[in-house]
């Protein structure tokens, strides 16, 4: 179905497009491969793979980045620049093409992706994460592309409540997790608290730097203040927010 059509792909969560399409493919043909380094009763090529982290792409680096700063180490140290160093080498470049631009067709790439090597679904949170601590380390690089290209990428996924969800924009058909599908919970991307709290902080430590020119200044408070009254607006009766990823991780956010 085309994508202006009530029901398509681009109606699921990245998730789910990423599980029911080759899924789909896969159980018409069943194709059936051979592992590499052959068949035995002990083979643990799978195991192997996983362990194997040399060609994976880990946003959270960035957070190892903080943690260094946070220890007493110093921004010029040769370890922390090698990790932001590598970190900036795994920004997706500007003509990058990927899912969330079928509804967000505008908008020209700045981001990275928390999944390993995932050029097609960049993460909105994890954006955020390397915004945090490029500015933690270095307040000058608010100029620098890695921060830059992906202030600009966050500021135009935000959803229009006011929330962004982890890798679309505006993708909230929630009648599609009436569809049993035990994937994550359910078939759409929804705006929950633990998304918008990172993003907010990261527009917050933006806001407040005093190398970010004006007119930039003023979209970030506009976004942030809307990115605040999402997250109070979905405050439950008890105290918590509820987070789809995590709600514990999601109530020391908005704190």
């Amino acid at each position: 179905m085309p994508s202006p059509s009530p029901f398509n792909i681009y109606t699921l969560s990245s998730w789910a497009r990423s599980t029911i399409v080759p899924f789909s493919i896969i159980f018409h043909h069943r194709p059936v491969f051979a592992l590499p380094n052959g068949r035995s009763a002990n083979n643990n090529f799978l195991d192997e793979l996983w362990c194997d982290a040399s060609s994976k792409h880990y946003t959270h680096l960035a957070g190892w980045a903080a943690a260094l700063c946070d220890a007493g180490i110093f921004p010029s140290n040769e370890l922390l620049q090698r990790i932001l160093q590598w970190v900036k080498g795994r920004q997706i470049p500007d003509k990058s093409i990927g899912d969330w631009q079928i509804n967000n067709s505008d908008l020209i790439s700045g981001s990275h992706s928390f999944q390993y090597t995932s050029n097609w679904n960049p993460d909105v949170d994890d954006t955020a994460v390397t915004i945090l601590k490029f500015v933690e380390q270095d307040p000058k690089s608010v100029g620098q592309r890695c921060v830059a290209g992906a202030t600009q990428w966050i500021l135009g996924m935000q959803n229009c409540d006011g929330g962004w969800g982890a890798f679309d924009l505006n993708n909230n058909h929630l009648y599609l997790n009436k569809v049993p599908f035990d994937d994550l919970g359910g078939l759409c991307d929804p705006y929950t608290a633990d998304v918008p709290e990172n993003i907010v902080d990261a527009l917050g430590l933006l806001i407040h730097n005093e190398y970010v020119e004006a007119e930039l200044r003023k979209r970030l408070t506009v976004a942030a203040e809307r990115g605040t009254n999402f997250i109070a607006a979905g405050q439950e009766p008890m105290g918590a927010w509820y987070g789809r990823w995590a709600r514990i991780i999601s109530m020391a956010h908005a704190m």
